[in-house]
């Protein structure tokens, strides 16, 4: 489970197992996704680790998540689309192709 993080300056993401339940405190470990507000992210059908984020920052980035979640703030991304002439509303995985994103 991935959502919108409020941590100053935008772009962070919280990320929690599904089976994860009961409350977090505020020291969650975080996903420094973007230099701004995250707008779109899609989890891969195929890989439920491999996560892809968009931002009004006009990137689109590639996410491995680790196996036992996020344990510590991360920052560095899998891969990183080259920059778009304007800011990015929309992710999202191919339903059918692995590893291809529209």
């Amino acid at each position: 489970m991935v959502f919108n993080v409020d941590a100053g300056g935008g772009g962070s993401l919280g990320v929690l197992p599904l089976g994860d339940v009961g409350r977090k405190e505020q020291s969650l470990p975080l996903l420094h996704a973007h230099s701004d507000f995250v707008t779109d992210l899609d989890f891969s059908p195929f890989d439920g680790r491999l996560l892809s984020t968009c931002s009004y920052d006009c990137a689109i980035k590639l996410w491995q998540i680790p196996e036992e979640g996020i344990k510590e703030l991360v920052s560095s991304p899998l891969c990183v689309l080259p920059q778009l002439p304007g800011r990015v509303e929309n992710v999202l995985f191919h339903p059918s192709a692995s590893e291809v994103s529209y």
